[in-house]
């Protein structure tokens, strides 16, 4: 019965084993490209060869094939730098917007000024003409008054 258990035991820890290394490989699985010849390279679709090529501290780097890479990460920089644009669009909309009211608003208060200012205009008219009627009345009172007073004295 103990070596029955010790079996179980120790294909439980293999089990676990096998599970504990399948999950901890490289998240960056190793590419298809790597080790292929110039020629296999540039026949398949999701390679590219890179030449040889010297670094800035003298160092030799042999050609070698490598994958082209998934398109997410170039997709997502597009998308971003639309979003970008996009936000700058609509942001120059609503600046626009608040100015293009601010000018409406501002030429409203003009035009309400304007209207105030001949309205007071108006009145000021009527006040003088008022005024220009009550002395006319005045002075033909006052000869009316002064003829009758000239007539009686005669």
């Amino acid at each position: 019965m103990k070596s029955r258990a010790n079996s179980l035991q120790a294909w439980i820890w293999i089990i676990v084993a096998m599970a504990f290394l399948g999950l901890a490989q490289p998240s960056h699985a190793q590419s298809s490209c790597k080790g292929m010849t110039k020629g296999k390279c540039g026949s398949s679709s999701s390679c590219t060869w890179v030449k040889g090529y010297k670094t800035k501290t003298g160092n030799s780097v042999a050609a070698y094939c490598r994958s082209k890479g998934s398109k997410g990460a170039a997709a997502k920089a597009k998308s971003k730098k639309a979003d970008a644009k996009a936000k700058a669009a609509s942001k120059k909309k609503a600046a626009t917007a608040k100015s293009s009211a601010a000018k409406k608003k501002a030429s409203s208060k003009k035009t309400k000024a304007k209207a105030t200012k001949k309205k007071a205009k108006a009145k000021t008219t009527k006040k003088k003409a008022k005024a220009k009627s009550a002395k006319t009345k005045a002075k033909a009172k006052a000869k009316a008054a002064e003829k009758s007073s000239s007539s009686t004295k005669k």
